[in-house]
């Protein structure tokens, strides 16, 4: 993984080796992207590790918008939405096949319900959004809140963060646990204190 504004604003690039070939790209926040595109970062990118892909050619190409924050309502007459129709993506890094699935688990209950009693409206659909914001809702606030103060980060912050956090501490914030992490700050980062309130406490 690759960080940094001029990499990827508000991002991160990629390289996941697969044998002989390999999955490159990066993500960026398209409204603070500025004037270039996604392709024009993964360009520079690429060319900025000749060493790697020296004798490499592209087999595929996609790219596409990824939603970061759920859809306030999942369900109405006769629709239930999963997925990435729901923008049930995980905010910390865009990943969204694991929630998609489980979404798809819990729509399919509530179908079969609603099959069964032959009543597909929003008083029974809608049980399917009650049941995903109760397992989901409250850990999706916390990782909006997480980027939303990894946004405010300069390079020089996410290089100190590299040198405190620990694997297992990365593990932690994906779980949405952040008691640690501010801990960790306010003995060897005190000087970003102040953003974590703003942005994970306030």
């Amino acid at each position: 993984l690759f960080f940094g504004n001029e990499l990827a604003p508000k991002g991160y690039g990629w390289i996941f080796p697969k044998g002989e070939r390999a999955n490159v790209g990066l993500g960026i926040l398209g409204k603070k992207s500025g004037k270039k595109r996604a392709i024009n970062y993964l360009d520079e990118f690429i060319d900025s590790h000749p060493k790697i892909f020296a004798n490499a050619s592209a087999i595929e190409m996609n790219a596409g918008g990824v939603p970061v924050a759920p859809s306030k309502e999942m369900a109405a007459d006769n629709v239930i939405l999963i997925g990435d129709a729901a923008k049930t993506v995980t905010p910390m890094h865009g990943g969204g096949i694991i929630l998609a699935m489980e979404s798809a688990k819990m729509a399919s209950r509530i179908v079969v319900d609603a099959i069964e009693e032959r009543n597909y409206s929003a008083g029974i659909l809608k049980k399917y959004e009650e049941e995903w914001k109760k397992a989901y809702g409250k850990k999706m606030g916390k990782f909006l809140k997480l980027r939303s103060f990894l946004e405010k980060l300069e390079d020089k912050d996410f290089e100190r963060l590299a040198n405190i956090l620990e694997g297992e501490d990365i593990f932690e914030l994906t779980q949405a646990k952040f008691g640690f992490f501010i801990k960790k700050l306010l003995t060897k980062a005190p000087s970003m204190i102040p953003l974590v309130k703003k942005f994970l406490i306030g």
